[in-house]
């Protein structure tokens, strides 16, 4: 009973926020990050009451008492990004909710200039990344972490990809004519089919499609009011695809013992717990359970955050690093999966709850991260052709999936793909646009020297 009193409880509070950005894009990272606090903090404890999950999770010791104590901790969260929410709207700018925009000749060679030079590059790291860690283990399905224990230290490498995503991103919601756009939509299903077919690493292809439908709702005017049921079943369908996939990927018989548990009359087949315990809104909810389990709150007092400000040093530089909570999280609790490369991911609010306790620590968590949301979508919004409203919709996944991180790894991937699109962008203005800026000059000085005259 107590499950069912604090999922309506997250659920309320996040329907409260989600009122506060009724004529905001459905895209909008705020709208985003409450959602999947809202899912992640009631899918486990609501679905497992219905079905026994199956899981390789450790679930020692997981039981309603247990749940509901993460569950409140949700709850705080939820009220955090309200709280951050209110005092939003309270200051919020002049800023109209249309996304308008004043072309000029700059614009569009800068974002042309900024594409090329990014798909370049991310191409060029990528494929340095290839060559070190090996095209067999990047597409083995026999060992899935080997790609992860290979590429340990090659991580700027791999970053490239993530380069050559936003080229593409860059390229669909810039000003670079009709050509380029569809070049670079050929790119981006080539690099979709890599990441599914190819490497097996949905993220990829999940970053580059949320985006693409961020711009879709940012170039339509979309107001989540104006959100249909049949948005939300198309995005229900992709869920079940993704969760079918991963499945697949670990169990390739899975399917058919359902299908033949369903053959035979069974009314909830118990293959349908691997979806339950397997699931992405799953994991960070059974994380901060086992953290609860084995730790005691507020234990780290704030070092977590300047620890992780230290491990965000790229491992050849530093090998001796100090471990990230997630790394820590895998030794300690899955020690024989870490060995072999494998990772957990690890969780935002347990973060938040390790640092400065129960209720306090997810609150402040999620305050900080949405916080950080909201400025950066005013700001993109205040400029539409700048920088920031480029790299908005490469935002969305990260944020997704914000809750399965801790928050300096979380910002980590964000920050270095942010820091090499604003390189290239400045320098346009140094290296592609120098005759432009001088005649712009040289034009207004003669305007200057008629007025005089």
């Amino acid at each position: 009973m107590l499950t069912l009193i604090y999922s309506v409880l997250i659920w309320a509070v996040t329907g409260l926020t989600l009122a506060l950005h009724w004529r905001k894009s459905p895209m909008h990272l705020v709208v985003l990050i409450a959602l999947m606090i809202a899912i992640v903090g009631t899918f486990y404890p609501l679905t497992s009451v219905i079905v026994e999950p199956i899981t390789w999770r450790n679930l020692s010791g997981f039981d309603e008492t247990l749940i509901n104590e993460v569950q409140l901790n949700y709850l705080a969260a939820a009220l955090g990004i309200f709280m951050v929410a209110i005092v939003a709207n309270v200051v919020s700018t002049s800023v109209s909710a249309t996304w308008h925009r004043n072309v000029t000749t700059n614009v569009r060679l800068r974002d042309r200039y900024t594409v090329v030079v990014l798909f370049i590059a991310g191409t060029a790291l990528y494929g340095i990344y290839v060559m070190q860690v090996g095209l067999d283990t990047l597409i083995s399905r026999e060992n899935f972490a080997a790609k992860y224990a290979e590429g340990a230290g090659f991580g700027a490498f791999a970053l490239g990809l993530n380069i050559a995503i936003l080229s593409c991103v860059w390229a669909e919601g810039g000003k670079v004519g009709r050509k380029m756009r569809l070049l670079f939509r050929t790119v981006g299903f080539v690099i979709v089919v890599w990441s599914i077919a190819g490497i097996a690493v949905r993220s990829y292809a999940a970053t580059l499609l949320i985006a693409y439908l961020y711009l879709y709702c940012r170039s339509s005017n979309i107001r989540l009011h104006q959100v249909k049921p049949s948005l939300i079943l198309a995005l229900g369908v992709i869920w079940i695809l993704a969760e079918v996939f991963s499945m697949l990927r670990s169990n390739p018989d899975v399917l058919v013992a359902m299908a033949l548990a369903m053959k035979q009359g069974s009314a909830i087949p118990p293959e349908i717990g691997a979806v339950v315990g397997g699931s992405e809104f799953s994991h960070p909810f059974i994380t901060f359970g086992e953290v609860i389990r084995d730790r005691s709150a507020g234990d780290l007092a704030g070092a977590s955050y300047i620890r992780e400000l230290i491990a965000v040093v790229p491992q050849r530089i530093w090998p001796e690093r100090p471990d990230t909570l997630a790394q820590e999280f895998a030794r300690m609790s899955y020690t024989e999966f870490a060995l072999r490369g494998g990772g957990t991911g690890f969780s935002l609010l347990a973060e938040g709850w390790l640092n400065f306790g129960t209720f306090t620590g997810p609150f402040l968590a999620a305050a900080v991260l949405v916080s950080l949301l909201v400025i950066l979508e005013k700001r993109g919004r205040a400029n539409p052709d700048g920088p920031i409203a480029r790299l908005l919709p490469v935002y969305a996944l990260p944020v997704v999936m914000a809750e399965r991180s801790s928050l300096i790894v979380s910002l980590k991937q964000v920050a270095a793909i942010s820091i090499v699109a604003l390189v290239v962008f400045a320098t346009y203005w140094l290296v592609a646009s120098p005759a432009s800026t001088l005649r712009g000059r040289q034009a207004m000085r003669q305007r200057l020297i008629g007025t005089q005259n």
